[in-house]
């Protein structure tokens, strides 16, 4: 299986997403949720099966409310594996 790692710039971080071609990926950090949106748009990607967040430091994490907007929103859609 093939794997796509992808580096978003958030600041002293990065958002990544490993991505197998064939499958959902999994989100690691998303401070900055209009990249990450962005990124899964035009990859036309649309499943995600984890998000992972290392540590509360605003570069890795989101404000809750952020958070669970984006959760809301992306279930929504039906899209969350």
């Amino acid at each position: 299986m093939t794997y796509e790692f992808v580096f978003l710039p958030v600041g002293n971080a990065h958002s990544i997403i490993i991505h197998p071609h064939s499958s959902s990926s999994v989100v690691i950090d998303l401070h900055k949720i209009p990249l990450l949106l962005n990124w899964f748009e035009n990859k036309k990607q649309t499943n995600i099966s984890r998000i992972y967040i290392r540590h509360e430091h605003r570069d890795h994490f989101p404000s809750l409310e952020d958070l669970v907007t984006f959760l809301e929103n992306w279930l929504k859609r039906g899209i969350v594996t």
